[in-house]
Parts: structure tokens; C-alpha cells; sequence
């Protein structure tokens, strides 16, 4: 991912990931930590190691799950589309207990609403 982005001139700060799951089949895998969502432990990384606004900052996701995990750490959210987005817009909105900030068919039209909203001054 890292030489992809940056043959278009993209650098990456940080990736971040969970590889445990409570019922993983890998042992050393099998557990419940603190940075599976919906739990903090990843995003209250980026923020101690890069010293991140998260009142100025964007979760984007396709999943209901994420936008929910997005608005519990007070960061700004966006659906896109694509993924499990479409589907789960199409057939599981109604039953969502509250909406994303902006919706967004993928996340090219994602990152252009961020940066139109960071150089307007709208966040």
C-alpha cells in the first residue's frame, strides 16, 4: 500500500491495525484487546503519537459500526458508499440510531469533501 500511494506522491504517516479477534484460530491472535473496534486503543495511538484534534478530525467508514465508533470519540463521520456502505444504506438505515455527518459515494469524493471543508473553513 505504502509504494503504491507513493508512486502517486502520497505519503502515509501510519498504518494502523487490529490483528486480534476473541475467537481468532490462531492462538497467539485469540483475544480481547483494546484496539478492536469498537474500542479506542488504535485512534488513542495515532492521537498521543501524532498529536491529533479529533474534534478536527474525520472517520470515514462503510459500515454503520464505523460512523458509531467515529461519533463515540467526537470525530466528524462519513459513509462511503462503497464496500458494505451501499447495502448497508439501502437496507439497514432506517434502523440506524442516528446518521452520519456526510455520506459519500467512495472515498475519492470522501477526501474532497474533507479538504473542501479544511480549506473553507467549515469544519
Amino acid at each position: 500500500m505504502h509504494e503504491s500511494l507513493a508512486e502517486s506522491s502520497i505519503a502515509v504517516d501510519a498504518v494502523y491495525y487490529c490483528p486480534h479477534h476473541p475467537d481468532a484460530v490462531v492462538e497467539m491472535y485469540k483475544k480481547d484487546c483494546g484496539c478492536r473496534k469498537p474500542k479506542p486503543g488504535m485512534i488513542e495511538k495515532a492521537k498521543q503519537e501524532f498529536n491529533i484534534d479529533l474534534s478536527s478530525s474525520f472517520m470515514i467508514g462503510d459500515r454503520w459500526k464505523d460512523v458509531e465508533f467515529g461519533k463515540q470519540l467526537g470525530l466528524k463521520t462519513i459513509m462511503v458508499l462503497t464496500g458494505y456502505g451501499k447495502g448497508e444504506y439501502t437496507y439497514q438505515r432506517n434502523a440506524w440510531p442516528g446518521r452520519p455527518d456526510h455520506i459519500c459515494e467512495n472515498l475519492l469524493e470522501a477526501a474532497n469533501y474533507i479538504k473542501s471543508c479544511c480549506y473553507s473553513g467549515t469544519i
